[in-house]
């Protein structure tokens, strides 16, 4: 099979295979032109002694491989040459790649990790010294790869990326659809916080929130706002509301400007859903096991909060703020707060 062939399948597959399944899936695709025994597909970053993956998704790899790595990472010229030949596949071997006396740990780690070929490549940007990377191994010292296989891996990496971009914006787009929320603007994300995906009107909605923040990390007050909170809830900021959707291994984030409606208190919000639903103030008293003459005074109370003189102008708010994405999800906002 040439690499090409490969390409159909590749982006039917950034349509169809779930987001959390989809570098494995790809993963397994690609070996069946260039057979290789592990792998790694992340974003890295150049630092000065060396490269950081603080997105790393290991194929069929020992999972801790990372700790090690970061101990011999300054000694990773493969990495280097990567960051220098944007979208260029190098092909190593570790025996003679790392063959200085001051690469002794690296070559030690290839030994004991069976990493002993290797097919690097990387889409680095210069000024940032971000980007995502490619890294497959061959565990056989006498089984190199070949420069056909180099050079399918250089083809089709370009292709990996974008098949993996639109993967993830075709499931934010799912999820925008799924109940609504086309208010909301969305990014992906893992608990580290590190942005795989981020919409541009997420990422300035984020912005308006925690200005200066990174375009490619969250900041550590939203991370740990968003470990606090789990998947049960919302985060309701100074200017935004975030409601996180776990995705296996990631974190959808639905991200959109706060409104008036998010001001109400649990009680007014569980009245206001009710309201949207065209339940009566009777039947709102009933279900809430409240008085009419309560329910009447907090009717009251939510229409000069949110400025508007009556029942239908209240429900109009609400669908067109999306406030927690639909006018239904008002009460289970509430229940959760």
């Amino acid at each position: 099979m040439q690499a090409h062939e490969l390409l159909l399948p590749l982006y039917r597959g950034a349509r169809e295979v779930p987001a959390d399944l989809f570098i494995d899936w790809a993963l397994d695709l690609l070996r069946t032109i260039v057979p290789f025994d592990m792998g790694r597909w992340g974003i890295g970053i150049r630092q000065p002694d060396g490269f950081v993956f603080p997105v790393n998704h290991l194929y069929r790899d020992d999972p801790g491989i990372a700790a090690h790595y970061d101990a011999i990472r300054n000694q990773d010229t493969g990495a280097l040459w990567c960051s220098t030949h944007r979208l260029h596949t190098g092909n190593f071997c570790a025996r003679t790649w790392y063959d200085r006396p001051d690469q002794a740990g690296i070559r030690a780690y290839a030994t004991r990790f069976r990493h002993e070929h290797a097919l690097i490549t990387a889409d680095i940007d210069r000024p940032t010294g971000v980007g995502r990377t490619i890294s497959l191994y061959g565990a056989m010292p006498a089984r190199p790869f070949a420069e056909h296989e180099r050079a399918a891996i250089e083809t089709l990496f370009p292709h990996l990326m974008e098949a993996w971009s639109i993967n993830q914006a075709l499931h934010a787009e799912k999820l925008r659809n799924a109940d609504g929320a086309r208010s909301c603007t969305v990014a992906v994300t893992d608990p580290s916080g590190f942005l795989h995906f981020v919409e541009p009107a997420a990422l300035a909605l984020l912005n308006d929130e925690w200005p200066g923040m990174s375009a490619y990390r969250l900041p550590d007050a939203a991370i740990a706002a968003l470990a606090a909170c789990g998947a049960t809830t919302r985060i309701n900021g100074a200017r935004i509301v975030i409601a996180p959707v776990p995705t296996g291994r990631l974190l959808f984030l639905k991200i959109r400007a706060r409104t008036p409606i998010d001001n109400l208190t649990k009680r007014e919000q569980s009245v206001a859903s009710r309201i949207a639903r065209g339940l009566t103030y009777k039947e709102i008293a009933k279900e809430l096991a409240l008085s009419p003459a309560t329910v009447r005074n907090q009717i009251q109370s939510i229409h000069e909060r949110l400025n508007v003189r009556n029942n239908a102008e209240l429900i109009a708010q609400i669908m067109t703020s999306h406030a927690n994405w639909t006018a239904a999800g008002v009460e289970a906002a509430a229940r959760r707060r």
